[in-house]
């Protein structure tokens, strides 16, 4: 099974809420990220912190699990939110202070991305899940 095959899977298995949109573009890591990606843009704009955690959280995991991968890569950074979107909103913004950082270097996040005022003691959003 190729890593786009497990990709999806696991993705499958993972967000049952989602399941009938990722199985519908299998083996198609970009269109399964931009599920993703309009999954993400829903729960921000319902301020489904949780929600957002879970995904970003997945995204980072997959990363790291299928590192020597370029595809997977490529298909989060190209179909994945951009920062900018993140940013109108207080949820978003709060995701962006605590991106992962395998997911912040994607979507082109450094050090600026985190708010000086930011609490040190809270847990990030994306390990909540």
């Amino acid at each position: 099974m190729s890593n786009a095959e497990q990709f999806g899977r696991t993705a499958e298995e993972r967000f049952p809420e989602l399941r009938a949109e990722l199985a519908e573009d299998r083996g198609r890591v970009d269109l399964q990220v931009a599920t993703f990606a309009s999954a993400v843009r829903g729960a921000v704009r319902d301020g489904d912190v949780k929600a957002v955690g879970a995904i970003c959280g997945f995204l980072e995991e997959s990363l790291g699990r299928w590192e020597s991968d370029p595809q997977i890569a490529a298909a989060v950074a190209s179909s994945f939110v951009e920062a900018w979107e993140l940013r109108e909103s207080s949820v978003g913004a709060a995701a962006l202070d605590d991106c992962p950082p395998r997911l912040a270097k994607l979507l082109g996040l450094g050090e600026e991305k985190r708010s000086e005022d930011r609490p040190v003691e809270r847990e990030p959003w994306w390990k909540l899940w």
